[in-house]
C-alpha cells in the first residue's frame, strides 16, 4: 500500500520553549487545535488521546508518544477513525514537530508521514496542516510575544 508524506513550515514570533510547551500541554492544545480534550502524561512511550470536533463531526485520535526532546522535537504516531484504515499499528500516521531558533522567531516544521489514505493526505496537504500551524502561530504569538 502506498503511503504519503506532508511537510509544512511556519515562522512563529515566539520562543521555542513557548511553542514546545503549547504542543505538549493537555490543557493548552484545545485552546488552538479543534479539540475538546487531550489525555496524556507526555512521557515517551505513553499514549495520547485527542478528542475533538471538526465541522460538526466528532473524532478521536489515538496515539503513542515516540520522542520528546525539550524545546526542539515532538514525535508521535496516531490513528483516527476518519483515516480510512484499520486501527493497526502499521497504519498509524507519524507526526513530528521540529522547532528551530531563528532571529527573534522560531521555525516550526510539521511532518506527517505513513499516510495510507489518499483522502486524508489531500486534506492534510491542501488545508489541514496549514490551518493547524496557523492556529498554533496565533496562539503562541498572542500568549508569549517576543520583545
Amino acid at each position: 500500500m502506498k503511503s504519503y508524506t506532508v511537510e509544512k513550515s511556519i515562522i512563529i514570533y515566539a520562543p521555542r520553549q513557548r511553542i514546545y510547551r503549547a504542543l505538549t500541554s493537555s490543557q493548552e492544545i484545545p485552546k488552538f487545535y479543534p479539540l475538546i480534550q487531550v489525555e496524556s502524561t507526555w512521557r515517551e512511550g505513553d499514549s495520547v488521546k485527542f478528542i475533538g470536533e471538526l465541522d460538526g463531526v466528532g473524532f478521536i485520535d489515538y496515539g503513542i508518544l515516540d520522542r520528546l526532546e525539550a524545546d526542539s522535537l515532538i514525535a508521535y504516531r496516531y490513528w483516527g477513525e476518519n483515516h480510512d484504515t484499520e486501527n493497526r499499528e502499521k497504519n498509524y500516521v507519524a507526526i513530528s514537530y521540529f522547532l528551530k531558533d531563528l532571529n527573534n522567531s522560531t521555525r516550526v516544521t510539521m511532518r506527517q508521514s505513513n499516510i495510507k489514505s489518499r483522502r486524508l493526505y489531500e486534506a492534510l496537504e491542501e488545508h489541514m496542516c496549514d490551518f493547524l500551524l496557523e492556529r498554533l502561530k496565533v496562539f503562541c504569538e498572542r500568549t508569549a510575544p517576543l520583545s
